[in-house]
């Protein structure tokens, strides 16, 4: 009833318990002056698994950045349709500038990009996109214990002073993926340092956590099939697929075209088409690859609960009614 014309648009979410089952120990942990490293060179973890071959990597475009060292990005919006890329340059300490720039999906600048605010004294890692609101968050990286959360971004004003921070204070082991499912409001994170992928709340309440002994950098999630795409840093960096339905069982393993650079492995995420885009980090280059699947993130629905409209505008003054079928 106030008195200007508003828009409005309604989006479905099903919130999820806790999983005690699902909480498990790392199997080991990397020593905490060694958790800051962006890259596992020099942790001497070992090759990466070898899974069943899962259908998907073939790379659709790619292209440099230039200014500066990359490690996470964010499509906002449907790349085929005036969708943008946000890609991420860590701190000083990882060789970045210490900010976040729009791209359009071809490699070209906006021109629009942020400093992170918040003063990272790591990273930040892995970004991932929520589409209810549009916003950006990004995987703070800091000392074992100290502000590992996560820092929302909005693409027209930077930083917004919003973190959530799971266990407390932070991850007491500093993470790098990091996932949004649209459909529950929940978040996952992972990293190498303890191997492990962690659900949680966006009140920061933890909801799982389970032992996958992958070193991951970056994630992705698609929540028609329940897969989480897992980026690791090693070599050879490649992605690998967990069905997070089945207790994060392994699904399948695949390299990005011809595969990243050794130790390139940075930050995944699922665009609205159902593609998936990565940063190899020792070349500095985006990729947009097939993931063998299609989604639905950018549209969340709930299948037991429908509404109508589910968007529209009021006019000052005015009331209109939604219907809400369960």
């Amino acid at each position: 009833m106030g008195g200007v014309t508003a828009s409005f648009s309604l989006a479905e979410l099903e919130p999820v318990l806790a999983q005690p089952d699902l909480f498990q120990s790392p199997v080991a942990i990397v020593k905490p002056f060694k958790q800051n490293f962006s890259t596992t060179l020099r942790l001497k973890m070992g090759p990466p698994p070898s899974w069943t071959l899962y259908p998907a990597g073939n790379v659709l475009d790619s292209w440099a950045v230039s200014s500066g060292n990359i490690w996470g990005l964010a499509p906002v919006g449907d790349p085929d349709n005036g969708g943008r890329l946000w890609v991420a340059s860590p701190s000083a300490s990882w060789s970045g500038s210490g900010r976040i720039e729009e791209y359009t999906p071809d490699g070209t600048p906006t021109g629009r990009s942020y400093g992170f605010t918040w003063q990272p004294r790591f990273g930040p890692a892995d970004l991932a996109i929520n589409p209810h609101t549009g916003r950006i968050w990004a995987m703070n990286i800091d000392s074992p214990g100290r502000a590992n959360c996560i820092y929302e971004i909005d693409p027209a004003v930077g930083y917004t002073g919003r973190r959530v921070c799971p266990e407390g204070s932070g991850f007491a082991n500093s993470q790098r993926g990091l996932a949004y499912d649209p459909v529950t409001d929940t978040w996952f994170a992972g990293g190498w340092n303890d191997g492990t992928i962690t659900r949680f709340a966006s009140d920061g309440r933890l909801l799982a956590r389970v032992s996958v002994g992958l070193a991951i950098a970056g994630l992705a999630y698609n929540p028609d099939t329940h897969h989480l795409f897992v980026m690791v840093n090693a070599d050879p960096s490649r992605v690998y697929v967990l069905d997070v339905a089945d207790d994060y069982a392994p699904v399948g393993q695949f390299d990005v075209g011809v595969g990243l650079g050794a130790y390139g492995g940075a930050g995944l995420e699922l665009d609205c088409t159902g593609h998936l885009w990565a940063v190899d980090a020792s070349s500095n280059t985006i990729y947009r690859f097939d993931s063998g699947e299609s989604t639905t993130a950018c549209q969340a629905d709930v299948s037991w609960l429908s509404t109508s409209p589910v968007s529209g505008t009021l006019g000052p003054g005015s009331t209109r009614r939604i219907t809400v079928a369960f």
